[in-house]
């Protein structure tokens, strides 16, 4: 929901990319009309966008807040504000793992970032974006969001992420017309006998060992980038990226984006 039809239309075409490996099935309308603002009461699912210059209405519209009552939210691209559905049971089912929380808050503080040192950048400015497109670097975070939510997302899928013929194992085809059918009960029972041979395993010194190990590689780690041999490394690398890319380094900016890639 925005004021802006640019906007408005990229912002939906990427809802539907961040689903990946997931592909949207269902009612996609990157510009919905305001006269058709009855379609949100339609009960199939749908991603579809707004263009209004008062956009207080169209949240404010009965229509709107009966549609929130069954499963409709709102992304409010003037205000920057997600209204989550207030349907039962949802907001349960968003609780986000605490470790992509903390991956999507670093890459968001890495994008504001690069949106207040350059002026000029197009994070700043749909239009910008669209003349000039991303920096490298902001080309680089930006995937590295969309890969993160890909890799949570691909944990769902179990042995179908790993292995392209194991659809064969929870559904059954119909000979006579080769129709398969696709049986969630048996994938989820499958997990849940990995999740409960998990749960033991994670109950055991064998793997508090393990977190154990972990934790003292990365005291390690951190004390290694801290030193000496981290700045030499890093130093290295920037160097060789930028050889490449056929720059000449500056002391003084090696030094600060040294620091980034050391972290």
């Amino acid at each position: 929901l925005g004021e802006n039809l640019q906007e408005i239309t990229a912002v939906s075409y990427a809802l539907v990319e961040l689903l990946k490996p997931f592909d949207w099935a269902s009612a996609f309308m990157p510009v919905l009309p305001k006269k058709m603002l009855d379609f949100v009461l339609c009960p199939v699912p749908f991603v579809a966008g707004i263009v209004t210059s008062n956009v207080k209405a169209i949240e404010n519209d009965y229509r709107t807040l009966m549609a929130m009552e069954s499963g409709l939210s709102i992304l409010n691209l003037k205000t920057n504000v997600l209204q989550i559905t207030s349907e039962k049971g949802v907001h349960k089912l968003l609780s986000v793992d605490p470790m992509l929380r903390e991956q999507l808050d670093s890459l968001s503080k890495r994008i504001n970032h690069l949106a207040e040192v350059s002026p000029d950048s197009a994070l700043r400015d749909f239009s910008t974006f669209i003349e000039k497109g991303l920096t490298p670097h902001e080309s680089l975070t930006l995937g590295s969001m969309s890969r993160v939510l890909e890799r949570y997302f691909t944990r769902f899928c179990g042995e179908l992420a790993a292995n392209s013929m194991a659809w064969k194992q929870y559904g059954t085809v119909k000979v006579s017309t080769g129709h398969y059918s696709f049986q969630p009960d048996w994938l989820i029972q499958t997990l849940q006998a990995e999740r409960d041979f998990q749960d033991a395993v994670i109950h055991t010194q064998l793997f508090s060992s393990y977190v154990h190990g972990q934790r003292q590689s990365q005291l390690e780690l951190d004390e290694l980038r801290k030193g000496e041999p981290g700045r030499f490394i890093a130093q290295w690398v920037y160097e060789k990226w930028y050889s490449k890319h056929g720059r000449k380094s500056h002391p003084t900016t090696a030094t600060g984006d040294n620091n980034i890639a050391a972290k």
